[in-house]
């Protein structure tokens, strides 16, 4: 089975997402940036545009991103800090 790692995506007023995936995709200032287990220590800004991850049972999801945002990923943890996402 592959490998999972936690995704949180949160606002300043409310956590959005969070939960162990397979994968995410993320709309970088330098361009799309794929993250998968294991991923090196990565800090970023984010640009508006769509977050795309696979959750555990390979289902993909999307969240439509907004506003800028920063992204962190270290440990086997992916956190997202957004001003805004789409509803």
């Amino acid at each position: 089975m592959p490998k999972l790692f936690r995704l949180s995506i949160s606002t300043a007023e409310k956590a959005v997402f969070d939960a162990d995936v397979l994968s995410v995709s993320v709309p970088g200032a330098s361009g799309l940036i794929g993250i998968l287990a294991d991923h090196a220590p990565l800090v970023s800004t984010l640009t508006p545009g769509p977050i795309t991850f696979k959750d555990h049972m390979s289902t993909t999801q999307e969240i439509q991103v907004t506003s800028k945002g920063f992204l962190e990923v270290f440990e086997n943890k992916v956190n997202i800090l957004l001003d805004a996402v789409g509803e």
